[in-house]
């Protein structure tokens, strides 16, 4: 036998989300067993539960879209680890890192579940539609942030939310501020706009009481050690603690994520494969431009196991 290759496993955001993603993942055991587990729990947050959960309608909201990524990355996590043994890594963006908690068993799916419908609750009351999130591209991150600090204000904030390469940025705010983004974006430089659907704003020091709330939360959640790394979303340090990767989950939302650089420790920890657990999603897409790594789904994965990267 070869020698085994180091895998990361990647779990998408918010804006990733498509209608009939969840039916999209395919009948295999794995799959059917997580939807069949996460019924109950989803039972207790929304009135819908999971039938309907990734329609259009549900994944609209932050609340549809933020369970529903959660619970498709968990089914496509445990098919990937079935199918090839643990990954040497995992790595969530944005909300993915609750996926990622859970496939490390750092949480329990029923606890993922709560975490992230208390997120994602807050955060809607916090800002309502039209308020949201929407990719710059063409603009290196520090401009991003200077346009954002140009096009904000006190009563219509904007905020550099989330670094996914050297030219392309997510900048979170209000629904004011957005449209002014819009307009004023061409002018700095920047190629294009993009919203993202179903995205309330966040990563960023106005949901500093989301945070408090969830490290709350997560204080009552037993202390189980990560069975495989995880990289931070507030450190993009490679976490091998449950105190560590509690503290990343609570944290992260009222904090910049820097997704690019987590995607740079994961390759210089010796990673040597990315596997995206949602194809044609942002973090799938965002995968691809890493030279001298492969890139590869779910369904093609070897079987046989990825060796630990050293946390």
């Amino acid at each position: 036998m070869g020698a085994r290759r180091r895998t990361a496993l990647l779990f998408e955001d918010v804006g990733s989300q498509y209608p009939g993603m969840l039916a999209a993942l395919g009948e295999g055991t794995d799959v059917a067993e997580t939807l069949t587990e996460s019924a109950g729990p989803l039972e207790h947050v929304i009135a819908h539960g999971l039938a309907g959960l990734d329609s259009e309608r549900s994944l609209a909201g932050t609340v549809g879209a933020q369970l529903a990524l959660l619970v498709g990355g968990v089914a496509a996590g445990r098919a990937a680890v079935a199918a090839s043994g643990p990954p040497s890594a995992v790595a969530g963006c944005g909300v993915g890192v609750f996926s990622a908690a859970v496939v490390a068993g750092v949480l329990r799916l029923d606890e993922a579940i709560r975490m992230v419908h208390l997120r994602a609750r807050m955060m809607a009351r916090l800002f309502p539609a039209p308020d949201g999130m929407a990719v710059v591209y063409g603009l290196s991150p520090e401009h991003a942030g200077d346009l954002a600090g140009a096009v904000g204000s006190v009563a219509a904030p904007l905020w550099l939310a989330r670094v996914d390469s050297p030219e392309e940025s997510v900048l979170a705010g209000s629904g004011d501020a957005l449209e002014l983004l819009a307009e004023r974006a061409p002018a700095a430089g920047a190629h294009r706009v993009e919203p993202l659907a179903g995205a309330a704003p966040c990563h960023g020091p106005a949901l500093r009481p989301v945070a408090a709330a969830l490290t709350d939360a997560l204080l009552r959640v037993p202390d189980r050690r990560p069975t495989v790394p995880s990289v931070g979303n507030v450190s993009g340090d490679l976490l091998s603690t449950s105190t560590a990767v509690r503290a990343d989950l609570a944290l992260g939302v009222a904090r910049t994520v820097h997704w690019h650089d987590a995607i740079a420790v994961l390759i210089a920890s010796g990673v040597e494969t990315l596997v995206p657990t949602m194809p044609g999603g942002r973090v799938a897409r965002l995968a691809d431009r890493y030279p001298g790594v492969d890139v590869a789904r779910v369904g093609e994965l070897p079987a046989v196991a990825g060796r630990p990267v050293p946390g």
